[in-house]
């Protein structure tokens, strides 16, 4: 993957991540989860995405060491 189409992955979920917080938070209220149950959900979701920032933010640092 080149660098700008990585860079233009993060930025589509460093916007859209703050969206899915508020669609889990509503959910809950509807579905009337307890606060414990959005956290683990929340969770569940969080991790993987900053796995994969972590990775693709190392990825851009090499390719910018290489340079």
């Amino acid at each position: 993957m080149k660098g700008k189409t990585r860079a233009n992955i993060l930025s589509i979920i460093m916007v859209a991540y703050p969206f899915l917080l508020v669609l889990i938070r509503t959910l809950g209220e509807k579905l009337s989860w307890s606060l414990e149950v959005e956290v683990v959900i929340t969770l569940l979701i969080l991790i993987p995405i900053l796995i994969f920032v972590d990775r693709q933010f190392k990825k851009i640092k090499e390719e910018l060491n290489q340079k």
